[in-house]
């Protein structure tokens, strides 16, 4: 046999047994009231074989029909319409898992939460002129599913969601008596009528202004950019709007309200996403969530009455969230996990059941400007994470106002923290924290309080008319330092501590407290100087339970109920080296102890320093100052100088604030330069928020190039906060940090906008004040 003949016989048996598949390929009939092959059409899949045909009369066919074979289903109205699948709430009503399949002519309706009325989990099938009503998950889904033909399906009350699936052909269907509309690789597109959109790799499409609801997803955008949604209507939708693996889009001003999920699915990311100014909530779990995403903008938007979290982020970073108003929503307002580098500035989360802010392991995020109010627990609080929280007003939450667990350095500036139902400010386990420039007033219980903590700085913090313990309050914490601060009008003690030890408390004003100004129970090694205690109602100064090896020295205890008390312990009253020191302009050197304004001994040799000690049951001060401690010593010059900086340095514009810890009487501003620069400032504004305002302007490179001189001098009090822009010109020093702490206060960056327009968050100029 030569090889053509041998290649002929080969066609023809296969075009012989082609034929008889075909031949062999048979028809099966389904009628739910019987007279025919099957009552259920799942029967009847089971039964059929490969390519057989199946056809089914109207009806209503209560089941969930998986397709597991290639067949060919063709639903055929014989009076009562088209047969109905239906699912009965459990399940998806029909499901394609095998390829090549045809479904033609069914209604699908009434699955499962979580399932579908169609759903596709397979390849090359065509589905055409059904029925997809209804369901109470998704209408008609594909999953992985690629080269199917979808064509003349009528959806109502659904839509269309396709998860991981790719050249697909999309044509003529409608969805609540509008299009589908489904592009794919098109740019270019204004869409001007549609009843669900679904974008795939696509750019510059518009769509605007369209009622998109009672679908399954309002709008769908998958690998497409630079587009425009905006001013729609999604609500009522499973999804209101739906990104994957999409960037560089703007959508603003669209209600999705009303939704039964925000994303059932996790694995969605964006990139440089623009969401502005939506109406989002009523949604069955988060308002608006971000997986996997960076360098988007989440501003103007109302996030409210969601079941989950308003704002979910999770392996976010580089994110803005400004200026949204997130109330309302049942697991919490906004929640970062394992986040960074994020802004939430100028938002008002207010009311919601769980947490205002969350952060879990997130760090270098700042959160800053926000009204976080009446939330179920906490305002804000971080576990395990490291972030800057400053100039927020966080007030009457059910739980602490700002609460660190487990977190280390952290900023927490110029916040105001009041009448908040626990702590205003509690650090649990929490290590080398700054705390500063804070408002803690009106808690219920203490206005700042460190339990197991260790190594944070509280500083310049106004604390006042807290209940609890004390106004701040530290149990079984170490190392920390308490200076500056105003402790007035609690209704416990002022400063109190349980055992905690080698701790400083320097330069506070403790006043007017209902129980003691400080008190130490079973709290050794601690270092208290240079501090005002007046006017509270129980002693100036405590020690209980064998609390020794204190160190208490340059003190004033005036006008206190009584002055000292001190039980089982023994505790040094006097300073341990001999201090220079100033007294009716003379100069010594000695021992200082403290002032105590109920000691009658005498000073006989005019040094400042009594001649006979002060008795302070077994111990004794013996070295008692006869007049306050400021008389000693000379004024502290009244400069804020945040030092040198170091490289890389570029001009451009700082924006931030300042808080002094001392009171400062300005006239020029120096400018710290890099070596053999011209570095210096052009331009700097100096204000509050209450108007008041100064400027000056540089002269130019003549003279002290490096110094700008205001017009007149002004005084910048402690304790407050105020902006300033300086625009800096050649090279200019720069500390590259969020936040500084100088010997004079807080200095914080807001903005640092370059010379070629790149804007920081983390440039500080390196200036003096003086």
């Amino acid at each position: 046999m030569d090889k053509k003949c041998g290649i002929l016989i080969i066609c023809t048996a296969i075009l012989f047994l082609v034929f008889i598949g075909e031949a062999s390929a048979k028809t099966w009939y389904v009628n739910s009231s019987g007279g025919a092959d099957f009552t259920s059409i799942q029967k009847a899949v089971n039964y059929a074989g490969l390519r057989d045909t199946i056809i089914v009369n109207s009806g209503t066919y209560n089941e969930n029909v998986d397709v597991y074979k290639q067949l060919i289903l063709r639903g055929v109205d014989t009076g009562g319409g088209k047969p109905v699948v239906d699912a009965c709430g459990s399940g998806s009503a029909i499901t394609l898992s095998a390829d090549g399949i045809t479904l033609v002519g069914f209604t699908a309706t009434n699955s499962g939460d979580w399932d579908d009325g169609i759903r596709v989990t397979s390849n090359n099938n065509s589905i055409s002129g059904n029925n997809v009503s209804n369901n109470n998950g998704d209408g008609f889904a594909l999953h992985s599913s690629c080269n199917n033909s979808i064509s003349g399906n009528t959806f109502v009350n659904d839509g269309l969601v396709i998860f991981n699936s790719y050249q697909n052909t999309v044509e003529d269907n409608t969805v609540n008596g509008k299009p589908l509309v489904y592009l794919k690789d098109t740019s270019d597109i204004e869409v001007t009528d549609a009843g669900q959109v679904i974008l795939v790799n696509c750019s510059n499409i518009s769509v605007e202004n369209l009622d998109l609801s009672n679908t399954s997803i309002g709008i769908g955008l998958w690998a497409t950019e630079d587009s425009v949604i905006s001013n729609n209507d999604a609500s009522n939708n499973d999804y209101g709007i739906s990104l994957l693996s999409s960037s560089n889009n703007n959508i603003r001003g669209n209600n999705v309200s009303n939704i039964n999920d925000c994303f059932k699915k996790r694995d969605f990311l964006y990139q440089s996403l623009f969401i502005k100014g939506n109406n989002v909530s009523n949604i069955n779990n988060c308002g608006i969530t971000l997986h996997s995403s960076s360098s988007n903008t989440i501003s103007g938007n109302n996030v409210s009455n969601n079941n989950g979290y308003g704002i979910l982020l999770f392996y976010s970073n580089s994110n803005t969230i400004s200026g949204n108003n997130v109330g309302n929503n049942g697991d919490g307002g906004i929640s970062f996990i394992s986040s960074s580098n994020n802004n939430i500035t100028g938002s008002n989360v207010s009311n919601n059941n769980e947490y205002g802010i969350l952060l879990f392991y997130s760090s270098s995020n700042t959160i800053s400007g926000n009204n976080v109010s009446n939330n179920d627990y906490n305002g804000i609080m971080l576990e395990e994470s490291c972030n800057i929280i400053t100039g927020n007003n966080v007030r009457n939450n059910n739980g602490d106002g700002i609460s660190l667990e487990s977190s280390s350095n952290n900023t927490i500036t110029g916040n105001n923290v009041s009448n908040n139902n626990r702590e205003g400010v509690f650090l649990p386990s929490s290590n080398s924290n700054n705390i500063s420039s804070n408002n803690a007033n009106n808690n219920n219980r203490e206005g700042i309080f460190l339990s197991s903590s260790c190594n944070n700085t509280i500083s310049c913090n106004n604390v006042s008319s807290n209940n609890g313990d004390g106004g701040i309050s530290f149990h079984s914490s170490c190392n920390n330092n308490i200076t500056g601060s105003n402790v007035r009008n609690n209704n416990g003690h002022g400063i109190y501590f349980s055992s905690s030890n080698s701790n400083n408390i320097s330069g506070n004003n403790v006043s007017n407290n209902s129980y003691d100004g400080i008190s130490l129970t079973s709290s050794s090694n601690n270092s208290i100087t240079g501090n005002n205690v007046s006017n509270n109602n129980g002693y100036d100064i405590q020690f209980c339970g064998h609390s020794s090896n204190n160190k208490i020295y340059i003190n004033n205890f005036i006008n206190n109920a009584d002055n000292v008390y001190s039980y089982e312990s023994t505790n040094i009253w006097n300073s341990t080296s001999k201090i220079t020191y100033n007294y009716n302009e003379t100069t010594y050197e000695n021992y200082l102890g403290n002032y105590w304004d109920d000691y009658t001994g005498s000073d006989a040799d005019s040094d400042g320093i009594g001649n006979t000690p002060y008795s302070i049951d077994l111990d004794q001060d013996y070295r008692p100052l006869m007049e306050s401690w400021e008389n000693y010593f000379a004024p502290t010059p009244s400069v804020f100088d945040t030092g040198a900086g170091t490289y890389p340095s570029i001009f451009g514009t700082h924006n931030g604030t300042i808080t002094p810890s001392r009171d400062l009487n300005v006239s020029k501003l120096y400018t710290y330069s890099c070596s053999g620069t011209g570095g210096h400032s052009e331009y700097v504004r100096i204000w509050n928020n209450s108007g008041w305002n100064v400027t000056a302007k540089w002269d130019g490179y003549k003279g002290d190039l490096h110094n700008i001189s205001f017009n007149k001098s002004f005084a910048l009090p402690a304790g407050a906060e105020y902006n300033y822009t300086i625009k800096t010109g050649s090279y200019p020093q720069i500390h590259h940090t969020k936040a500084l702490l100088t010997t004079s206060g807080w200095i914080n960056c807001t903005e640092f906008v370059d010379a070629n327009g790149k804007k920081y968050r983390d440039w500080i100029p390196a200036i003096k004040l003086e």
